[in-house]
């Protein structure tokens, strides 16, 4: 029996991130469907690479914030997403998400940062 983190694509098997079930299992439905939808075995293949490269969960967040977040959802959009996040490195969860945030204008509160302000004494 393969443990829940392994997806299949096909005839290639895709590790996903050990994380918990329930993302698991979203990660995984989400993958699937979109896969499935994939007319050309080539969209099919690239999807696979992203998967192995940036990993399963983020994909699936690309995938569903394409979906949030786009008039049209192509692939060709889902690719460009995907992309931003190969060339900026990122390749978590967290880190896509606070990018997200950011790349579409919500408000992103840093815990435990504090504004550095000036101080000016009188005379200065």
């Amino acid at each position: 029996m393969e443990p829940k983190w392994i997806l299949r694509l096909g005839k290639d098997r895709v590790k996903l991130s050990k994380s918990k079930d329930n993302l698991n299992t979203t990660t995984s439905t989400t993958l699937n469907s979109y896969y499935k939808k994939l007319e050309s075995p080539k969209s099919q293949n690239e999807l696979k690479a992203f998967v192995n490269e940036l990993g399963g969960d983020v994909v699936a967040f690309a995938i569903t914030s394409m979906f949030e977040n786009a008039d049209r959802p192509t692939f060709a959009y889902l690719r460009s997403i995907l992309n931003r996040y190969q060339q900026q490195g990122l390749t978590n969860l967290a880190a896509v998400q606070h990018d997200n945030d950011v790349y579409n204008g919500k408000s992103v509160v840093v815990t435990g940062a504090k504004p550095k302000i000036p101080v000016y004494h009188l005379g200065e």
